[in-house]
């Protein structure tokens, strides 16, 4: 028995050695060591379970000795197990690889810009291994470079399916020195190190069963029949008759791999390098050779050299086997004077590749949150199109170059387009860019991490979509700039509109209860068709050009203009010019030609000769009250005739007959010649004969014709309403404004507040006040003004604007910004269409509250729902009747007071004279003609000084130059900051723009202001008679002449004075708003909506009344 005393086997801990009793385990290739000991042996001091636990995780080396044979392993220890047995205290422990630390390691994890070795490098670091203990031996092979998306698997599943892609194997080196094992990863079929020294039972002659030692056994073959699913293969053992060829140990595919038989499914190349490694993997159970053995050197992964035809009945290609397996077990025998050792091995011939098994995926998550991150306002995107995202659940670390990002390194596998490109390599499809900072829902095609696509867009709980409870039956698509697409389904007004920035181009097609609508509009540019062909454009009905300045028609051979029915008009407000290169001819096939001129003369002008041609009837020409000339310079006037020619002014003339006899009558008949002949008797009458000479004729020339404006076109009604939508509201500034390709600013030379009248971006009021729009200016303007941080950074119309110097700082800009902030919040108290309302017409309601204030007028306000008139005072507001402004008030209010009185009462002297008098007696009145004059006077006078007080004369340097470019744009005032804030101009600018913002709430319910010179019962029974504004009633006109008459003015003509005045205007109908009006002397004279309409209004309600 003492043969076997040389077997031994100890463990050895930083503790101590301790020798072992029991050995059971395995070692494989591609898996990791799993080996079980028991040693009787106390391995701590005590017999706490915590000291126990702590060896849990400790390094150990095994050491087996069998004679002259020695074999170590060095391990992790993964598990202690204490017991006793009838009194006998026993240690059982578990001992494996490193490796094994990585099933404890799961996670999830995107691994960008990392090579699949240096990935595979990363984990073995994070499972504890040194980079000097790892031996890398790959080929490149065909596989997916990456990012690489571990999902919930641990690091060693993970690391075994980065090895299976590229078909390498793994197993272990266990040196004596140094003491550390060494992974071996290796996709080399015949990279294997052989063992040395392995003896056979039958090479050697007379040894007894207990001299097997550190010797094999037997080895045994096991045939199995594998089927090629890939293509055609061959293996030496196999057909070992010799029939196929011994070098042939590769896969020869019978046809081209279809890779959907994988999952996920693979491209092409890819699929065929797996196929091979699918089939090569289950080649290696064609033959497997069962080998039995006392030897411990044996070990997983390693080759060793065989006489195959000795031991096997057949000689294998190379003689050479690898160990796949190696299972180890070890005893103590019963007298215990050692341990009985053997193995259990399974191994291929070394011609055959050792592949390990593709590992499928498991199941990922359906969805995925996922983030646009970007350096620009919109998605990352490729050149192919793909996008740059990142999923959530990829957090910085220390080795990520991206850690001070807000989350993982990007990727990029999205096709945005719902089809293939074409065959000319055209992309075709539908696509809606992302935004930066979007948050995605991702999904894994095919459970294929390489195949990651976008499924949908989360918007945050904050965010406001484009749809929402105010717009629900809309249906839009809005980009980062605003361009719209929209489809209203909303009742009676269904409709389809393309809208770019702003809404200042549009397209709409309406669908409402009365008619159908197609509307495109382009607000500040152009709208241009382009047809290669024609553009054809068709109603049933009539089609209408209309333009603000002029209207052009250019073709390059002929255009033409026909009616089949009716007439063609042109009409021109000023000059209105035919003109022809070669010929102009006007036709009249069976009517007249008239060219007629109201008030101006007609002339004719001619380069080479003029001809006239009547071929029937007569031609006429008459001039009644005037003088017709007839004038030839340098040659000779001809009047031929088939008849008479007779030149008549009714007392005298002369008369040429168509047989050539000439007849000269009158009261005198002169010659001035050198010589007279004649015949037949004669008579004279000496003296008297002067000569005489007709004037010369001097033809105006013809001015050229002048661009054409317009009257702005009303609302017909039935039209379509312009579509009016929320507008953007940027997060922060600094992405809202577009640099300027020009950096020089225009700096302004005080500081002043405005009221925009239109809603813009803050790049756009930038560039239109400083001349650039550059961060610099945008960040001055957001500092200057710290109200617009109230409604999200905009340019809203109505909102009080500072615009301050840049280059320096203005020591009212501070008391400026709370004054701007005190009318924000009233303004924000406003609705959108009483801040429109405000944005329109502010200046003229301060104009009259100034006049009003100051020219010793009664105010009165009226609401729409009651019927009376409440007093109103501006005197809190008047400060003193200092500076510019109020002193230009006073001067202007004091003049309006006079000038209304003394109209008046010339008004009621011109009653009195042409009273009883209508119609055309009244017209042919010469106290009535000076009386319309006078009027028109007056009328012009009024409008001077209702809208004096906004004139820049009255508030000094009202208009700087830096800032005349916005300036010219519309009316809206400019008010410098110290008149504003200061108070110089004597008058609380911000309690008067705050009055006129609270007037603004009367928009919609008919508000009124009405003054008068103390009249205020003949005021109020005007306003409740006439305050609704929708027509010109019956009730109304005795209204008006009823108080004509209680304030003395004649009944009749006192009542048409007052209409003639301008009643037209004040009681037009109204569609809405504030209408200021001011009542004096039974008369409504100048009110807000005054201007060019005064003419137009004077003429209608004359003839109202007289007609």
């Amino acid at each position: 028995m003492a043969d076997h005393s040389r077997t031994q086997i100890f463990l050895h801990l930083d503790s101590g050695i301790f020798p072992i009793q029991t050995l059971n385990g395995t070692e494989a290739v591609n898996e990791c060591l799993d080996l079980t000991v028991t040693t009787s042996s106390r391995l701590t001091s005590g017999f706490a379970s915590d000291e126990s636990r702590s060896l849990i995780g400790s390094f150990a080396s095994l050491q087996l000795r069998s004679g002259d044979t020695e074999r170590w392993w060095h391990c992790d220890i993964a598990e202690i197990h204490e017991s006793w047995d009838h009194g006998r205290h026993s240690w059982t422990l578990t001992l494996t690889n490193k490796l094994q630390r990585g099933t404890l390691q799961t996670r999830t994890q995107l691994w960008m810009h990392v090579s699949r070795k240096e990935l595979v490098y990363r984990l073995l670091e994070e499972i504890g291994y040194y980079r000097y203990e790892i031996t890398w031996q790959v080929d490149e092979v065909i596989a997916p470079e990456g990012p690489f998306l571990q999902v919930q698997e641990s690091n060693y599943d993970f690391l075994k399916r980065l090895l299976a892609e590229i078909g390498a194997n793994f197993w272990f080196n266990h040196d004596p020195d140094p003491l550390h094992e060494q992974l071996i990863i290796s996709n080399t079929p015949y990279q294997s190190k052989y063992l040395p020294n392995i003896e056979w039972v039958q090479s050697v002659s007379g040894l007894s069963p207990s001299h097997r030692r550190n010797r094999i056994v037997s080895i045994l073959p096991e045939f199995n029949v594998v089927p090629a699913r890939y293509g055609a293969a061959t293996n030496d053992a196999l057909l070992h008759t010799g029939k196929a060829d011994a070098l042939q140990h590769s896969l020869t595919p019978r046809e081209k791999v279809n890779h959907e038989q994988f999952t996920p499914p693979r491209p092409d190349v890819e699929a065929a390098q797996r196929a091979l490694y699918a089939q090569q993997y289950a080649n290696q159970k064609a033959l497997i050779l069962e080998i039995v053995s006392h030897q411990p050197r044996l070990t997983a992964g390693h080759s060793l050299t065989i006489e195959s035809r000795r031991y096997l009945g057949y000689k294998l290609a190379t003689g050479d086997i690898r160990l796949q397996r190696v299972q180890h077990k070890a005893s103590s025998l019963s007298d215990g004077s050692g341990l009985e050792y053997s193995n259990f091995a399974v191994a291929i011939p070394r011609e055959t590749p050792i592949r390990p098994k593709q590992i499928e995926l498991q199941n990922l998550p359906q969805f995925f949150a996922a983030r646009i991150e970007s350096p620009y306002e919109h998605a990352h995107l490729t050149k192919q199109g793909y996008y740059r995202f990142r999923p959530d659940f990829e957090a910085p670390s220390e080795r990520s170059p991206y850690g001070h990002t807000q989350a993982s390194p990007v990727t990029e596998r999205i096709l945005p387009y719902s089809g293939p490109r074409t065959d000319k390599g055209k992309a075709v499809g539908w696509h809606f860019p992302m935004l930066n900072q979007s948050t995605l829902f991702v999904t894994c095609l095919n459970n294929d991490p390489y195949r990651m696509a976008i499924v949908g867009f989360v918007p945050s709980w904050e965010q406001e979509g484009p749809v929402t409870a105010n717009n629900r039956t809309q249906h839009r698509i809005v980009t980062s700039s605003q361009n719209e697409l929209l489809m209203d389904d909303s009742p009676k007004s269904h409709r389809f509109a393309l809208f770019t920035f702003d809404g200042q181009t549009m397209l709409n097609m309406f669908d409402n209860d009365k008619e159908h609508y197609i509307q495109l509009t382009s607000i500040y540019g152009g709208i241009n068709l382009n047809a290669s062909l024609n553009v054809q454009m068709t109603a049933q009905e009539s089609i209408a050009f209309e333009s603000g300045q002029s209207v052009g028609i250019k073709a390059k051979q002929q255009a033409s203009i026909r009616t089949e029915n009716d007439a063609i008009s042109m009409q021109s407000a000023k000059n209105l010019t035919l003109e022809s290169k070669n010929n102009l001819t006007l036709t009249s096939t069976e009517g007249d030609v008239s060219v007629w001129a109201k008030t101006k003369p007609i002339t004719q002008h001619a380069g080479n000769g003029f001809t006239q041609t009547v071929s029937a009837g007569n031609a006429n020409s008459l001039v009644q009250g005037g003088t017709a000339t007839v004038q030839v310079n340098g040659g000779e006037i001809q009047l031929e005739s088939q008849g008479d020619i007779v030149i008549t002014d009714g007392t005298g003339g002369i008369k040429i007959d168509s047989q050539g006899n000439i007849k000269l009558w009158g009261s005198n008949i002169y010659f001035d010649s050198n010589s007279v002949t004649v015949e037949g008797d004669i008579e004279y009458d000496s003296g008297g004969n002067e000569p005489e000479s007709a004037p010369e004729l001097q033809a105006p020339e013809l001015t050229e014709t002048a661009l054409l404006e317009f009257d702005p076109v009303e609302a017909l009604e039935g039209e379509p309403g312009r579509y009016s939508r929320s507008k953007p509201r940027p997060s922060n500034h600094d992405s809202i404004f577009k640099e300027s390709v020009s950096e020089k600013i225009q700096d302004v030379d005080d500081l002043y507040i405005t009221f925009p009248g239109d809603e813009m971006p803050l790049w756009q009021f930038c560039q239109q006040v400083y001349g650039t729009n550059n961060s610099r200016t945008a960040t001055h303007l957001l500092d200057s003004n710290p109200q617009l941080a109230m409604i999200g950074n905009r340019i809203l119309p109505g909102l009080p604007v500072i615009i301050a110097p840049i280059n320096s700082c203005h020591r009212d800009l501070e008391p400026l910004k709370q004054k701007a902030i005190d009318l924000t919040l009233e303004y924000l108290k406003l609705n959108q269409e009483q801040r429109e309302w405000f944005a329109e017409h502010h200046e003229t309601t301060i104009d009259t509250l100034l006049i009003t204030a100051t020219s010793g007028l009664d105010q009165h306000e009226g609401k729409a729902d009651s019927d009376d008139l409440i007093p109103f005072s501006l005197d809190s507001m008047i400060l003193a009747s200092t500076g510019s402004v109020i002193a230009g008030a006073n001067v202007q209010g004091g003049k309006l007071n006079k000038r209304m009185k003394d109209f008046a009462e010339y008004s009621k002297d011109v009653a009195e004279k042409t009273k009883g008098l209508s119609k055309q007696a009244l017209r042919s009145n010469e106290d009535y003609k000076q009386w319309r004059k006078e009027r028109t006077r007056f009328q012009k006078e009024m409008k001077k000084l209702l809208n004096s007080p906004g004139n820049p004369s009255f508030i000094k340097k009202l208009q700087p130059e830096g800032v005349n470019n916005y300036l010219n744009i519309g009316k809206k005032q400019l008010y410098r900051a110290k008149d504003f804030s200061s108070a110089i101009s004597g008058i609380d600018m911000t309690q008067l723009y705050k009055k006129t913002m609270i007037f603004s709430k009367g928009l919609g319910v008919g508000g009124w202001v009405v003054t008068g010179l103390g009249l205020y019962g003949n005021a109020k029974d005007t306003y409740q008679s006439c305050k609704m504004g929708d027509a010109i009633s019956e009730v109304c006109e005795k209204s008006v002449v009823r108080n004509g008459a209680s304030m003395g003015v004649n009944i009749v003509t006192g009542a048409a004075i007052g209409w003639a005045i301008g009643a037209g205007i004040a009681l037009a109908p109204i569609t809405g708003g504030v209408s200021i009006i001011v009542v004096a002397a039974g008369a409504f004279l100048w009110g807000l909506y005054g201007g060019d309409l005064s003419n137009k209004a004077g003429i209608y309600a004359e003839e109202l009344i007289y007609d």
